[in-house]
């Protein structure tokens, strides 16, 4: 860590106003403790020197003045190494190189001043030598660390050199005789001198690590009561959210059931007087009121035809609304194939009038048995031959065939076909192709055979062919995944 970067902090920008003022508190209270412990620790070392060493004897008052020296000394340290006035107090970032390099000195000075005064090269303070260096390495550059080393090398040979020559003190008999110009207390003052520099460098050590644990410790609970307050403010925005969704999804609840009974209620309405209409024209076609001649008898066929077809339109309104709300069930059975197949085109036979239906349909699938719900897949049979029959003047042909993929049965007209641009609109409910024209119809036969067999597990496509006409290709499993009833969604 470089000294003049020593009290800047990169995350001091990211801090906001309340942040910054915690940081300021954090260091004063750093500042006084350290100032406590160098005094308590000056202390110690003076009682430990004078009373069980021996070494020194002072008067009382000079122990105070030593200590204060030590405190002042201690508090210039640490106020031009965090703080600097400049109109307001902010965080030094100029001169603290200039300001460590001098105290260093100073510190260099009192310990070769303190050796030579308590022993010369056999004192027990020449350790503080190697400990003043020790200290310097965790606060400075490399360089600087290995630049202080030397230093302190040439100042110990320096002082063994002045030893040598006697220049300010000789030892007799293991008592250091003073020369005129030092004096034992100077010495000791230096020794205080020292002994402040050393805890100074211990402590700031540990001043940083204890100025960091207690920024990380105020901004963690800074941090942990925004994310409380933000939690809290979240759980009561996901419950009023959970709230509207439970009360918007009860009245979706409840207009699925309104529009269940309401198609329900209108299908009955209406299938009531079509069935009675069919009635009657059975009763007619039966001569129980009487023969019919041939005009009558093509009307009453007519009104027969047009009865069916809207009670076929009824029973497509309800079908496709019941897929709509999710309330139509799927009832799997087994039933033969062929057999289903041909039910529906004599149904659709019916209408084709003079225009032929043809079957073509393979040996394999003409034996097959297929499980899945029969009164749909008759539904989506009869709505694709309807369509097909409906805007074909010529033939329509079916052709079933059996597969491992499962059953495909294709169902070709000879009308108008269908755009490329109009090979998805057509499964809309309510859209019609071009090529419809006036004819008649509501849209909804190809759209709800679609969505049957899909309900089924299978597919209506178009296929696209070259020649006039349209061929809807209907596949199917042959066996359905449902076991038992289902809704569909």
């Amino acid at each position: 860590m470089d000294l003049a970067r020593t009290d800047k902090r990169p995350e001091w920008d990211l801090l906001g106003e309340d942040e910054r003022w915690a940081d300021v508190y954090v260091r004063l209270l750093a500042a006084l403790k350290i100032n406590v412990f160098v005094v308590v620790l000056v202390s110690i070392y003076v009682i430990c020197v004078e009373y069980f060493l021996g070494s020194y004897s002072m008067t009382r008052g000079q122990l105070i003045v030593n200590m204060l020296l030590s405190l002042g000394y201690c508090g210039v340290f640490y106020a031009w190494n965090h703080y600097s006035f400049h109109g307001r107090w902010r965080s030094p970032e100029f001169h603290i190189n200039t300001v460590a390099v001098g105290l260093y000195v100073c510190n260099l000075i009192a310990i070769v001043y303190l050796v030579h005064f308590t022993g010369g090269a056999e004192s027990l303070f020449v350790f503080t030598f190697a400990l003043l260096a020790l200290m310097s390495s965790f606060i400075a550059p490399p360089r600087l660390c290995w630049t202080l080393v030397a230093v302190c090398i040439l100042c110990y040979a320096a002082l063994l050199y002045v030893e040598y020559n006697n220049w300010f003190g000789h030892y007799e008999a293991g008592i250091l005789v003073f020369s005129k110009r030092t004096s034992p207390e100077l010495a000791t003052t230096a020794m205080f001198f020292v002994v402040s520099a050393v805890a100074l460098f211990s402590v700031r050590i540990g001043q940083e690590l204890f100025v960091t644990m207690e920024t990380q410790r105020i901004q963690l609970a800074y941090a942990k009561r925004s994310l409380e307050s933000q939690v809290a403010e979240r759980t009561k925005d996901l419950e009023d959210a959970l709230r509207e969704l439970h009360g918007a999804y009860a009245v979706l609840e409840r207009d699925k059931d309104n529009q269940t009974r309401f198609y329900a209620n209108i299908t009955h309405e209406l299938r009531t007087p079509i069935n009675i209409i069919l009635g009657g024209i059975a009763n007619m076609k039966d001569n129980v009121y009487g023969p019919l001649s041939a005009p009558q008898q093509k009307t009453i066929d007519n009104l027969a035809s047009t009865a069916q077809r809207l009670l076929g339109t009824i029973e497509n309104l309800l079908t496709l609304s019941r897929m709509e709300v999710g309330k139509l069930e799927f009832h799997p059975e087994e039933f033969v194939l062929s057999r289903e197949i041909e039910r529906a085109i004599a149904d659709a036979r019916t209408v084709a009038g003079e225009r032929p239906v043809e079957h073509d349909i393979d040996d394999d699938a003409r034996a097959a048995t297929v499980t899945s719900d029969r009164m749909k897949f008759h539904h989506v049979l009869s709505n694709l031959l309807q369509n097909a029959l409906k805007f074909s003047d010529g033939p329509v042909s079916v052709r079933t065939s059996l597969s491992d993929d499962g059953v495909q049965i294709r169902i070709a007209d000879q009308g108008p076909g269908i755009g490329s641009d109009e090979t998805q609109a057509i499964f809309e409910p309510f859209q019609r192709g071009r090529a419809a024209g006036r004819t008649a119809g509501t849209g909804l036969g190809l759209p709800l055979a679609r969505n049957l067999a899909r309900l089924m597990g299978g597919d209506v496509r178009l296929v696209e062919r070259d020649a006039p006409g349209a061929i809807f290709e209907f596949w199917f499993p042959p066996h359905k995944p449902h076991e038992a009833k289902g809704d569909a969604a």
